[in-house]
């Protein structure tokens, strides 16, 4: 599938697809290794860190960089760029590599690989993919949004804007009070709690 926007030059989705993938694969052959060898550490802000995220990273980093050498990067595991250096970009990946590091920790598999392509701080393509379970979803401005499972059959995803019974998808361990705040503005039903951040309500 070939993803265009604009004045974007045309993007392989495709290939963007395999990279969360290869991600995916690299956090797993750290996930399978003991506690004591998953590189723990903590960053500036006391959130953990492991060798997957810093793995995850440097695929996603070099796989783009290669992919779109035209589109900038920003990575929650990346080096900081300037505001002023970044505030005038027509476009950029914004990449989470390891959304879910203290899911991660506890190995309970709830944790993604978040990239999307943002436009003037709108996001038009966006990619999950879960690497325990090998599950993958992607949509973007004019192509919908979708679902490809580990076994490589993909459907199309749609939204009941009918429904009243609104479900809500909350973070199991960044639990905060803006995020409550956003839900209450919407008829929700039922809350769930998961481990990555890639919150939604349905």
């Amino acid at each position: 599938m070939i993803f265009t926007y604009q004045d974007l030059e045309p993007i392989d989705l495709t290939s963007v697809n395999q990279i969360a993938r290869e991600a995916g694969a690299a956090i797993l052959s750290i996930y399978n290794l003991s506690p004591e060898n998953i590189g723990l550490s903590l960053k500036d802000d006391q959130s953990p860190l492991t060798a997957a995220d810093k793995l995850s990273h440097e695929v996603i980093f070099n796989a783009l960089t290669t992919l779109t050498p035209y589109i900038p990067i920003i990575s929650e595991e990346g080096k900081d760029i300037p505001y002023e250096t970044r505030k005038n970009w027509p476009y950029f990946w914004c990449v989470d590599p390891l959304d879910g590091t203290k899911e991660f920790i506890k190995h309970n598999g709830e944790f993604t690989v978040n990239i999307a392509l943002i436009h003037k701080h709108t996001p038009v393509l966006g990619i999950i993919y879960i690497p325990v379970t090998g599950e993958l979803y992607y949509g973007g401005q004019n192509i919908g949004s979708w679902k490809e499972s580990h076994d490589g059959s993909v459907v199309r995803l749609h939204a009941d804007t009918t429904s009243i019974n609104w479900i809500a998808a909350g973070s199991r361990s960044h639990a905060s009070p803006e995020e409550t705040a956003v839900l209450n503005q919407y008829p929700i039903k039922e809350t769930i709690t998961v481990g990555a951040h890639s919150n939604f309500a349905s």
